[in-house]
């Protein structure tokens, strides 16, 4: 496949898991041809980190920005970036070494792709995998974005053809968290989004990530839905399955309840859930048998001795 690659790499506070992260990326089986690490506004020795990498790897350029959080320091790299292709890594997390070279071939087998995700494995802080979470292959449609499926590591395994990025836009700095799934949104509505089956990269799950944060989500995911259905150009197809969208986003949230035993949220976002969709019943009926299938699936999973990396 030919074509440079632009690898950018928002790093906050990262100086920890910084150079295996840029390790990574010299490990390829495809050269890339260059790597932004964009600093955002840290207060620990993350821009040392990325300089003393940069000393042995002329590819890599630091570009330093006051704090805005990652998706603002995405939106810094792509704007520098020069590659025919741009492609994130997060600072805390590892591609495997044939990542690109597998999403480059889709873009070469298939003209019409304007990005491409992959599975990844969840490891925890020391790389040590706790499970493996393979993509269903192929083009994603939109509503299994809105389904909260089949994006186990967006944006770190994201591939994007720099033409695509006039059609689909950057990233949302005004959303304090699911800028990404509102990302993957914008991709599968106006480009074609391709996922990878294999799982190409280590994505570190810490405690403290803002995704366990409830509470959090309510806003943003209401004012994406919000814009989505609110758009004239919005595909019809699409526009017909509002209310399942929206049963989906209390789903989620009812889901994110039920993990941390919230049970007055759980049964509130149930029923917002089962009164835009009836369909949801079942999925309800079914939620805690399938989080215990889910959660021996991972702990066999962690039980492998094999290493992540």
């Amino acid at each position: 496949m030919t074509g440079s690659v632009s690898v950018v790499v928002p790093a906050y506070n990262a100086e920890r898991t910084l150079e295996r992260t840029l390790r990574s990326i010299s490990e390829q089986t495809v050269e890339v041809s260059e790597i932004i690490v964009v600093d955002d506004g840290s207060s620990d020795a993350t821009a040392d980190t990325a300089r003393r990498y940069a000393a042995t790897d002329p590819r890599v350029r630091l570009v330093p920005q006051k704090n805005g959080g990652a998706s603002a320091a995405r939106n810094t790299g792509i704007a520098t970036a020069n590659g025919d292709f741009v492609a994130f890594l997060d600072a805390d997390d590892v591609w495997l070494p044939h990542k690109l070279e597998r999403q480059l071939e889709v873009f070469e087998q298939h003209p019409e792709v304007g990005a491409v995700q992959a599975g990844a494995v969840h490891v925890d802080g020391d790389l040590r995998p706790l499970f493996p979470l393979p993509c269903n292959p192929g083009p994603m449609h939109p509503m299994e974005v809105l389904r909260f499926r089949n994006l186990p590591a967006f944006p770190t395994t994201l591939v994007l053809r720099r033409d695509a990025i006039a059609t689909i836009g950057v990233f949302d700095t005004s959303l304090a968290i699911l800028e990404d799934w509102e990302f993957s949104l914008r991709a599968s509505i106006r480009s074609v989004l391709w996922s990878v089956e294999e799982p190409l990269a280590l994505y570190r799950v810490h405690p403290g990530n803002r995704s366990l944060d409830l509470d959090l989500h309510v806003g943003p995911g209401m004012l994406v839905l919000g814009r989505l259905f609110d758009d004239p150009d919005l595909p019809p197809d699409l526009h017909d399955r509002k209310d399942e969208a929206y049963a989906r986003m209390y789903l989620m949230l009812a889901g994110g309840a039920f993990r941390i035993r919230r049970w007055g949220s759980l049964v509130r976002w149930a029923t917002r859930a089962v009164a835009s969709d009836w369909r949801t019943v079942g999925y309800m009926t079914a939620l805690p048998l399938r989080r215990l299938r889910r959660r021996r699936s991972r702990s066999k999973a962690a039980s492998d001795p094999s290493p992540a990396a």
